[in-house]
């Protein structure tokens, strides 16, 4: 259930001693439950938050996506560049190719 998933990623975000990747994931899955709740704003908020923590998170991946929806593409293409390295599979393809875009 999604209340107790945001529920549960609070609690790692607020425990001091979890590692910054483990808190990055946390913000990331409150970015999912925004998005699914369909308010971009507040999942770009939680994105942005895990990119600070780790940028070679897939919170760059997916900020992107919001920032280039909104416009932001200068700002998207910075998170991408960033993320380039640490993706794989089909986010790597679909990095490149919002690169090409973007450049």
């Amino acid at each position: 259930d999604m209340v107790a998933a945001e529920n549960i990623a609070h609690e790692w975000i607020s425990i001091d001693a979890i590692e910054n990747p483990a808190k990055a994931n946390a913000f990331f899955h409150l970015g999912q439950i925004s998005e699914a709740r369909n308010d971009s704003e507040g999942a770009l908020e939680f994105y942005i938050r895990g990119c600070e923590l780790d940028s070679s998170s897939v919170n760059s991946f997916h900020a992107a996506i919001l920032l280039e929806k909104a416009g932001d593409t200068s700002r998207a293409r910075e998170l991408l560049v960033d993320y380039l390295p640490h993706a794989t599979g089909w986010r790597l393809e679909w990095t490149r190719k919002v690169i090409d875009r973007l450049d």
